[in-house]
């Protein structure tokens, strides 16, 4: 929480925790707001990545998502492929019944396996739609962590207040101050 203060005609701005207890006032003492961007601008320089690395590992990430959606792609044609193949199989076992060939008790098991294959196949295909939508957005919430995770240092030294309180709520950051010390946690 901001606090700010005039003094000789210059406006101060200090912080101290936003999470107190109702009715319970925060004992720490508050933190100047360039003592809070120095305390965070040295944590995120011991988390930058160099440049090269960073290169490789959205290299890396692309090429895996590359991988797997060609993956998924094969397999989800498989499984499409093999529903066609149940769908002729269901036709034929029919036209087989129709024309007598086989019994009524016989007919009606070749029908309820290939029903059970079938549903079996389409619920694997809707669940499959489900794991990636969600490996997708794990993968986007990685690779928007490592652009915020570099971009920190810049926002920190010349974004406003709003962008800074932004990319650490976006980051979901433990940040507590204890004897005017930043303490940051994941």
């Amino acid at each position: 929480m901001a606090e700010y203060h005039e003094k000789r005609g210059r406006t101060y701005t200090y912080h101290r925790c936003c999470r107190s207890k109702p009715g319970v006032p925060c004992r720490e003492k508050p933190i100047s707001l360039a003592g809070l961007v120095e305390q965070l601008s040295t944590y995120f320089r011991r988390l930058a990545i160099p440049e090269p690395i960073l290169g490789f590992l959205r290299a890396r990430l692309d090429r895996l998502d590359s991988t797997q959606s060609i993956s998924n792609a094969r397999l989800r044609e498989q499984r499409q492929k093999a529903l066609k193949g149940l769908e002729r199989e269901q036709k034929e076992l029919l036209g087989m019944r129709l024309r007598q060939l086989v019994s009524d008790e016989e007919f009606q098991r070749e029908r309820e396996a290939l029903n059970r294959r079938q549903q079996d196949l389409e619920r694997a295909l809707t669940e499959e739609q489900v794991v990636d939508s969600g490996q997708e957005a794990r993968r986007a919430e990685v690779s928007k962590t490592i652009d915020l995770v570099h971009g920190a240092p810049l926002v920190l030294e010349r974004g406003d207040p709003v962008q800074l309180r932004s990319m650490l709520q976006q980051l979901q950051l433990e940040i507590t101050l204890r004897a005017r010390r930043l303490d940051v946690s994941v």
